[in-house]
């Protein structure tokens, strides 16, 4: 472990406790710099927080931590040790009224599916592979994938819950890498398993979660911080970022309180909104720019927490409500991840998230009203019965995930431009590079863009966008 630098200069500044912003500050300060790390929330995880609500812990959704990436693993060592759980991770979707494991199983779906469709999907898949066509919406690229009747019937109800419009409307970079290898290539995975007798596609690759809650691994990095004498400000809000001749030279930032400081820096790494990054720069962007900033579109999450008796209402971690005829998009049961996070034994606690632009009806609901609307979601799903919940609350989460139409894709370019004006700033993290990114990526993203930080402290600047990802499609995690 390297202390912090005890040298005059302004320290790098990182800002933003989620998981880019963590994983930045670790790998800076491991190379030996002096940071100061600047989050608006008095606690470290970002959307990766966990919550305590008396003896009861419950993250905001459903998070873990990958085995796949070395990056990852070795956070993973280095601070929690053998105190993770190792779990295999088990996904399922609600889909047409019934509830399947992920993936799904043909043998399943040719019961409960008309013979016709079943066989218009694979007939759709096999069109779509010798002639793809041309991808230019979101729609078309996966349409190309995968197949129109397929698209149609199982992937655009849900994409419509998840972005608030269809999906034709949104960039053909909207495309994941892991949507590129999901529903639809297991299909084929899956068709050719039938008529070979072989099991294949499967989805429940072993993971890594911390028995407390998926917020105790951020808190661990940002104890390793204070440790290591590097400033955490927390309950700070970035009001303004100073520049002069093409560099950040300080922030200003206020309290709760309303109480304004300064801090100088030579650096910054910025994870905050990157249409807010753009709208505090002082002396402020060009009004075209900042009318760029104002396109950018962010989706909200609503996420409804019941606790009740533990009957184990389904075996997944967590459930993709596909499902158009529910406002749900995911369901997670925390009892599945951990016990530890209950608060006492034979209890369980359920939460149902609920994609929704911020001030739309959903976002403006009253907890009552939100609370009733999941309670009848799940009896619809079969997963409640009468008995009302122990205890019931209600978490909104403004900003949540990057919408990439055309017009912000556009836009984020053109301030990428601008910014890589800036001979001392990179920008990070799902919000900051305004692409969609799961946890995991985001950490990996955050301790690459520190390195390219040190590599160019003085030239070069903003780091290219992150590759825009689909958000959550079943089987994906958000985060």
């Amino acid at each position: 472990m390297t202390p912090a630098t005890t040298d005059d200069r302004p320290p790098i500044v990182v800002i933003g406790a989620g998981p880019a912003g963590l994983g930045a500050a670790w790998t800076l300060a491991h190379a030996g710099e002096r940071i100061c790390l600047v989050e608006r929330d008095t606690q470290a995880g970002g959307l990766c927080r966990s919550l305590r609500r008396g003896a009861l812990t419950v993250d905001l959704g459903a998070h873990y931590l990958s085995t796949e990436l070395p990056e990852v693993r070795g956070l993973i060592a280095a601070l929690l040790g053998d105190e993770v759980l190792r779990l295999r991770r088990l996904t399922g979707f609600f889909w047409r009224g019934r509830h399947h494991a992920y993936p799904p199983r043909l043998p399943e779906l040719a019961r409960h599916l008309p013979p016709g469709e079943l066989a218009g999907f694979v007939t759709g898949l096999v069109r779509a592979r010798l002639a793809p066509g041309d991808a230019d919406s979101h729609a078309a690229t996966l349409r190309a994938h995968y197949g129109a009747p397929l698209y149609d019937a199982f992937f655009a109800p849900y994409l419509r819950k998840v972005w608030g419009m269809d999906a034709d409307e949104l960039d053909p970079g909207t495309q994941s890498g892991r949507a590129d290898g999901s529903f639809g290539l297991w299909l084929a995975a899956r068709w050719r398993a039938l008529m070979h007798g072989a099991d294949a596609g499967r989805h429940d690759a072993e993971v890594f979660y911390p028995p407390d809650g998926i917020g105790s691994f951020y808190e661990a990095i940002a104890g390793w911080l204070r440790a290591q004498g590097h400033e955490l400000r927390m309950g700070r809000e970035v009001v303004a970022i100073e520049h002069a001749d093409g560099r950040i030279t300080g922030l200003r930032l206020r309290a709760a309180d309303g109480e304004e400081s300064h801090l100088p820096c030579r650096g910054l790494l910025s994870s905050m909104p990157l249409r807010l990054l753009a709208t505090r720069l002082s002396p402020a962007l060009p009004a075209p720019l900042l009318a760029d900033a104002g396109a950018l579109r962010m989706r909200s999450t609503v996420l409804v927490y019941l606790v009740q008796r533990d009957t184990r209402p389904f075996p997944e971690h967590s459930v993709y409500v596909t499902d158009a005829g529910l406002g749900m998009t995911r369901l997670t049961n925390f009892t599945n991840w951990s016990p530890r996070l209950m608060p006492g034994p034979g209890l369980t606690c359920l939460c149902c998230e609920y994609w929704c632009d911020a001030g739309d009806a959903v976002w403006t609901a009253d907890e009552a009203a939100l609370v009733t609307l999941a309670r009848e979601e799940l009896a619809a799903m079969g997963l409640a019965d009468d008995a009302p919940p122990i205890d019931s609350f209600v978490v909104r989460l403004a900003g949540t995930h990057p919408v990439l139409d055309r017009a912000g894709r556009a836009a984020r370019e053109r301030l990428g431009a601008a910014l890589d004006g800036f001979g001392n700033l990179v920008v990070t993290g799902r919000g900051g590079a305004f692409g969609h990114l799961d946890q995991d990526r985001a950490l990996v993203d955050g301790i690459e863009a520190a390195r390219r930080l040190l590599a160019k402290p003085a030239a070069g600047g903003m780091a290219p966008p992150a590759p825009a990802r689909d958000g959550p499609v079943p089987g994906d995690q958000p985060s």
